[in-house]
C-alpha cells in the first residue's frame, strides 16, 4: 500500500486492527489487491464485508472513510461509524501472534518473528489471501488436469517430516527462483514461504543461536481423498530391502542428516475447513514442557522449532499447505549418540528413532513387545494415553447420569458427614 499522509496518522484507527460492523446486507466496493501483493491484476467487485477484520491503512479524507485491507484479501473503504478496534486473540484459541508484514517493516516483523520463537517456540502469522485465490492456488497445486505426481513417505521416516499421524499427500513444489514478476497465486505462497525463511536465515545467529545455510525444497501438501487411499499407502522401507540394500540404507542416511540440520519449520495453511495442530516440546526445558494446541484456519502461516518440538498436522476436509524447513549446517549439529530402526511389519508400522541426547548406557535393555491401555475418558490406545498426559489433564468428571443422579447421593459442604452422603460427585469413570 502507498504511505499514509497526514490526515490518516492523525486518525485514532490508523495502522491498527479493526472490525467492520454494522454494514449487514450492504455490499461495499472492494478492490482485490491480488496474491502477488503488487497491485497487479486489480479487480473492482461489490462484497459482504460485515464483521471482516483486517488492518486499517489509510484514510479517505475526500469520503471520510478509513481504507481498510481484509485478511480476506480484498481492500474497502468504511466510514468511522463502522470500524472499531479489534484484538486478536491468541493462537490457542484461533487466532494469531503477528501480521503479515508490508514491505517497508519486513525487518521489523523478521525481528518479532524471532522474539516469538525465542519466548515460546512457535509463532503464527496471519495473513491476506483472497478465497478466490486460495481457489486458483489449489487447483494449481493439483497440477494440469488434477495430474501433479503426489506421493507418501515412507512409514518409518514419515513422521519425522510430516508429524504424527500424518494423512496427506505430499509433491515437491518447483525451486523459486526469485526473479519472476508475474507469479500465480500458488507460486506467490511459496515466495512468502521463501521469505520467511530468508528472514530467519538473517536474524536467527544472533536472535536464536543457530545458523540458516539452506532452505528445503517447498512441499506441497494436500489432503487425501477417498480415490487415493488404495493408491497412496506409505510403503516401508523393509519393501525395498530385498530389491537393493544401498537404496533402504539411503533414505535412513538422508533422513538423519535432515533431523540433524532442520531447525525451523514453516507452514503456510492456505485453505482448509478447520482442523487441529499440536506442538510437543521434546526437552524437559523447553517452553514449560507443555503440549500446544493451534486450531487449523485458512490464510496462517506457522514457524516452530522443529529441532526442539515434535508437531501433529489434522486438517479436516480438502486443504492444501506449503511447508518448508530452514537448514544449517551439520557440523553444528548435536552429535547423534543413537539410533533405532524399526521396519514395518505386516500389522504395525514402522518408525525411525533418532537419539540426539546423553549417552545411551550399557547393560541390558528393556524390550517392550506390546501396550494396551484403558483409562477413564475413553482413553483406550498408547497414542491417546500419551494425549492425555500432554495435555495435563486427569479424566475426572462429574459422575455420569448414565451410572446414576448424583442429587440423591451427594451433598456439598462438611454436613454430608453427618447426612451419609457422598461429598464429592466426581471420579473416573471406564465405560
Amino acid at each position: 500500500m502507498a504511505a499514509a499522509g497526514e490526515e490518516a496518522r492523525a486518525k485514532p484507527l490508523y495502522g491498527r486492527l479493526v472490525e467492520i460492523f454494522g454494514m449487514e446486507g450492504v455490499l461495499a466496493k472492494s478492490v482485490s489487491i491480488g496474491a502477488a501483493g503488487d497491485g497487479a491484476g486489480l479487480g473492482l467487485e461489490e462484497i459482504e464485508i460485515e464483521g471482516q477484520c483486517g488492518r486499517c491503512v489509510d484514510w479517505f479524507e475526500q469520503e471520510q472513510k478509513y481504507v481498510i485491507e481484509t485478511f480476506e484479501g480484498a481492500v474497502v473503504a468504511v466510514t468511522e461509524e463502522n470500524a472499531r478496534e479489534w484484538f486478536p486473540p491468541p493462537p490457542e484459541e484461533g487466532g494469531f501472534d503477528l501480521l503479515w508484514p508490508e514491505p517497508e517493516s519486513t525487518e521489523e516483523f523478521g525481528m518479532l518473528v524471532c522474539s516469538e520463537l525465542a519466548a515460546k517456540g512457535f509463532c503464527v502469522v496471519q495473513t491476506f489471501l483472497s478465497a478466490k485465490d486460495r481457489a486458483a492456488a489449489m487447483e494449481a497445486a493439483e497440477g494440469e488436469d488434477g495430474m501433479r505426481p503426489f506421493n507418501r513417505m515412507h512409514q518409518e521416516i514419515e513422521a519425522g517430516y510430516m508429524g504424527y499421524d500424518n494423512h496427506t499427500k505430499v509433491a515437491t513444489l518447483e525451486e523459486d527462483a526469485g526473479d519472476e514478476d508475474e507469479l500465480g497465486p500458488l507460486e506467490s505462497c511459496s515466495r512468502q514461504v521463501s521469505n520467511a525463511g530468508l528472514l530467519l536465515a538473517h536474524l536467527a545467529p544472533l536472535s536464536l543461536g543457530f545458523g540458516c545455510t539452506g532452505l528445503q525444497n517447498t512441499m506441497i501438501r494436500m489432503s487425501i481423498d477417498k480415490m487415493d487411499e488404495d493408491e497412496l499407502f506409505p510403503e516401508a522401507l523393509v519393501d525395498l530391502m530385498d530389491e537393493d540394500a544401498t537404496e533402504w540404507s539411503g533414505h535412513i542416511q538422508s533422513y538423519v542428516r535432515f533431523v540433524q540440520s532442520r531447525k525451523a519449520c514453516i507452514l503456510y495453511m492456505i485453505a482448509n475447513e478447520g482442523g487441529d495442530l499440536w506442538l510437543y516440546p521434546k526437552d524437559s526445558n523447553s517452553f514449560n514442557r507443555k503440549s500446544v494446541h493451534i486450531p487449523i484456519s485458512s490464510n496462517k502461516m506457522l514457524i516452530f522449532r522443529h529441532d526442539l518440538m515434535d508437531y501433529s498436522y489434522q486438517a479436516r476436509g480438502r486443504s492444501l499447505a506449503l511447508q518448508s524447513w530452514t537448514l544449517d549446517e551439520l557440523k553444528n549439529s548435536q552429535q547423534i549418540k543413537e539410533i533405532s530402526l524399526s521396519l514395518a511389519t505386516p500389522t504395525q508400522s514402522g518408525l525411525v528413532v533418532i537419539n540426539p541426547g546423553p549417552q545411551v548406557p550399557d547393560g541390558p535393555k528393556a524390550s517392550i513387545m506390546s501396550l494396551s491401555t484403558r483409562f477413564p475418558g475413553e482413553c483406550w490406545s498408547a497414542s491417546q494415553y500419551w494425549l492425555m498426559f500432554a495435555s495435563g489433564t486427569d479424566t475426572i468428571t462429574r459422575w455420569p447420569y448414565a451410572r446414576w443422579d448424583y442429587e440423591p447421593y451427594y451433598e456439598e459442604g462438611t454436613d454430608s458427614n453427618q447426612t451419609g452422603k457422598s461429598y464429592t460427585c466426581h471420579g473416573g469413570f471406564v465405560s
